[in-house]
């Protein structure tokens, strides 16, 4: 803008300035659906319009979406009327004479929203985040990924089987054998199910002895004979023949299905594994 003229150096003697109108540009955002627009972190309402730009100058928006609803992203319209996406980021940032679009709208839309429930087909209850909400458990409203957990817990003398649905066809499903089950909202495949126990089942064991002796379980005497109910799969107990003065151990027996004396073992001490060893008399 500054120009010198040096008299006698100088080639021209006489100039002008010339002056031309700036170019400047406009911009214009709106959104598409529930929600509204920040620039510099303000929320001014659904639409945003400015003039007046100077190359280079930027403005960023920035759409918000309402409760309930999502952001889809930023779109314009190309020479034949037709959409077209720009972004993906909530954030859009015009710079003007650069950005190809000057008017861009934020599409937005209602999330779509899941539900979950649960329940026990038995003796149990359920957990959820380790609190006891009872045989039955509902959630309404999950967005997209959101987990939740549930934990079947068998009552005392009741074992846990698995996890189930039904499909299409109301057919039965097991779904997993695993106490816990987690929920994905959109992602997992039941969004109902229950969850079954069964009683479990128990074993009876005794002994006795059939001469001058005793038994002893725990090394406290019994005395001659000793029973035992409702032992769970694999407990076990260890009973020991004590034989009196004056007599001594010969063997453990037991009768097999035809009510015959089978041998079981010669050592004084026995072990019984409920639900494994073949003899429980």
């Amino acid at each position: 803008p500054e120009y010198t003229f040096t008299a006698g150096e100088s080639q021209y003697d006489r100039v002008f300035a010339v002056f031309e109108e700036e170019q400047t540009f406009s911009f214009s955002a709106w959104v598409s659906g529930n929600g509204y627009l920040e620039v510099n972190g303000e929320n001014i309402g659904p639409d945003y319009f400015v003039e007046s730009l100077r190359q280079g100058e930027q403005v960023t928006v920035k759409a918000i979406p309402a409760e309930g609803f999502r952001f889809v992203g930023w779109f314009a319209y190309d020479g034949n009327q037709q959409e077209v996406p720009v972004t993906e980021n909530p954030e859009y940032t015009f710079t003007a004479g650069e950005s190809q679009y000057d008017r861009v709208f934020a599409r937005l839309e209602e999330e779509q929203t899941f539900s979950f429930s649960a329940w026990v087909s038995g003796e149990a209850y359920l957990e959820v985040n380790g609190e006891n909400v009872g045989p039955d458990y509902a959630v309404e409203i999950l967005r997209q990924g959101e987990q939740v957990t549930v934990k079947a817990i068998p009552y005392e003398g009741f074992s846990f089987v698995g996890w189930f649905a039904y499909d299409e066809n109301q057919q039965e499903v097991l779904v997993t054998e695993n106490p816990e089950y987690t929920f994905t909202a959109g992602e997992s495949q039941y969004n109902n199910v229950f969850a079954r126990t069964e009683r479990e089942q128990t074993f009876s064991f005794s002994a006795w002895v059939n001469e001058n002796g005793y038994l002893e379980v725990n090394g406290e005497n019994i005395g001659p004979d000793y029973a035992v109910r409702s032992l769970r799969q694999g407990e076990q107990v260890t009973v020991k023949a004590i034989p009196a003065e004056g007599f001594r151990f010969v063997g453990w027996f037991a009768y097999d299905g035809n009510q015959q004396e089978v041998p079981v073992t010669e050592n004084p001490e026995y072990t019984f594994t409920a639900g494994e060893s073949q003899y429980d008399r």
